[in-house]
């Protein structure tokens, strides 16, 4: 009867290792499909960041890197194409921010003043303003790479704001 006992035990006890092996083979099955679908969605992304460059932007990338020089003469070349518009509009927006940085700078260093306070309001002006200028030339810089590249993509650190329809 002993027998009997430790015979039953032992093969529920096998009968518990099979039924966690089963499940683990399934969460290994789960997982991998986890996987695939993940690999997909990259492939998905990567196909769409691809997709991104149009054939309006191969053909005017070569002039529309020129809006963030001066944001109108890729207008003059040509205005029906929506990738030159954007970068247009992105370099009036750069633009703007541009000539606050000068006057900022210019206002705080040509101000001259006796008063205490506002001679340090005049050193925050010309602090702030040659720091938005040093922003937005990084930012032209960089958006110049990216337009001569043929990709739409808005400035990084300003508002989105269609100035130029």
């Amino acid at each position: 009867m002993a027998k009997a006992n430790d015979k039953k035990v032992v093969e529920q006890k096998q009968q518990k290792i099979a039924e966690e092996q089963v499940e683990v083979k399934t969460e290994q099955t789960l997982e991998t499909n986890e996987d695939k679908v993940n690999e997909q969605k990259k492939e998905t992304v990567v196909i769409k960041k691809q997709a991104e460059i149009t054939e309006d932007a191969k053909q005017t990338k070569h002039f529309a890197w020129l809006a963030y020089l001066l944001f109108f003469i890729p207008l003059l070349i040509n205005k029906n194409s929506a990738f030159v518009r954007h970068n247009a509009n992105e370099g009036l927006e750069i633009n703007i921010f541009d000539a606050i940085g000068i006057i900022l700078t210019c206002v705080g260093t040509c101000v001259k003043t006796s008063n205490a306070t506002a001679h340090l309001l005049l050193i925050i002006c010309t602090i702030v303003g040659l720091g938005l200028l040093v922003l937005t030339i990084i930012t032209k810089i960089y958006m110049i790479v990216v337009s001569s590249q043929g990709k739409k993509v808005d400035t990084p650190w300003m508002w989105n704001i269609k100035i130029i329809k």
